[in-house]
């Protein structure tokens, strides 16, 4: 049922209208969504399993108490050299894979030596079987309600995270967003028979793609292909590769998708600019992506229409940034 939602939302055009979001909302969204990437790999950096805590900073909270109380820092010294290595290595040779040499490194060190580290292959597996129960429910009104939510959320959190790829690119081009929601409503069309959960874009996979030089479809097809072959052919060796390692990738990729230079310069805009960033930085660590963007949003639309806009969207003085750190 989302799948056709999101399929009719292509259809009408609607996807067209993300790109008026405005810029101090997506900057807030992006730098929020690094941190939560950030936060959701804290159970593996130290070696613990995710606590049931709803809230992703009270879980990674949870899971560097409770590894620190195991005292087992080999899981947290894998994942800084892996994300010091990437970053390091990343600004004198770029065209590099040190995400993959990396890991391989990790890997192989981890079976050397021995350690105490958490595999891929102790996760608990999730494969689905061809599904046709759904079919006999005669309850399907009843469904609608929870449909149009999955939609909304796959629609936006898929166009944001092509709205946040199209910027770190740079050189102006954009995606396609009716495209994309026709093509989320084609997968979300075919994933209920095989047991799968609703697909979207993932913003830490799209963002690892952008930073290793990904220009055009063969990068996802690509990536289609290996995937495929790994499960089907490597998945024993995969299987030993420590998720350590992995978070370490991902705090990397964190640490570029979050520019302080850029956003600082938002902030000074105006004081609507910085209110609506901060906002949505904060309502998306602390709350929910979606309670964020409607957020972002509401203080947008609302603040501009009203007579306190004045005072809110005046102009920021300008600053000397010799002072500024000179203080």
């Amino acid at each position: 049922m989302a799948g056709v939602l999101l399929v009719a939302t292509a259809i009408a055009k609607v996807g067209e209208h993300v790109h008026r979001l405005p810029t101090s909302l997506i900057e807030g969204f992006t730098a929020g969504i690094a941190v939560v990437i950030a936060l959701q790999q804290f159970p593996f950096i130290f070696g613990v399993s995710p606590g049931n805590a709803e809230q992703v900073w009270r879980m990674a909270l949870e899971a560097a108490a409770e590894g620190l109380a195991a005292s087992n820092f080999t899981p947290i010294a894998m994942a800084v050299l892996v994300a010091a290595a990437i970053l390091l290595g990343s600004k004198r040779w770029h065209k590099i894979p040190f995400a993959l040499l990396t890991i391989a490194l990790a890997t192989i060190a981890a079976d050397l030596g021995n350690l105490d580290v958490d595999r891929i292959g102790e996760l608990p597996a999730r494969i689905g079987t061809l599904d046709f129960s759904f079919l006999n429910s005669s309850n399907y009104l009843a469904l609608v309600p929870s449909a149009i939510a999955v939609a909304a959320l796959a629609a936006l959190e898929s166009l944001l995270s092509a709205k946040v790829a199209d910027k770190m690119r740079g050189g102006g081009e954009k995606h396609d967003a009716n495209r994309e929601l026709f093509g989320q409503g084609l997968a979300n069309l075919v994933v209920p028979f095989f047991g799968g959960v609703p697909a979207t874009a993932a913003l830490a996979r799209t963002a690892v793609n952008v930073r290793t030089g990904a220009k055009s479809k063969l990068s996802a097809l690509s990536h289609a292909f290996v995937l495929a072959a790994v499960v089907l052919l490597a998945s024993s060796l995969v299987g030993r590769i420590p998720l350590a390692a992995l978070a370490g990738v991902l705090i990397a990729t964190t640490a570029h998708m979050i520019k302080p230079r850029e956003l600082l310069k938002l902030a000074r805009e105006s004081y609507l600019d910085a209110l609506i960033l901060v906002a949505t930085f904060v309502t998306t660590i602390f709350v929910d992506l979606i309670s964020a963007v409607v957020l972002g949003l509401a203080l947008s639309l609302i603040l501009r229409k009203t007579k306190l806009a004045k005072v809110i969207d005046r102009r920021l003085p300008p600053v000397d940034e010799k002072e500024t750190l000179g203080d």
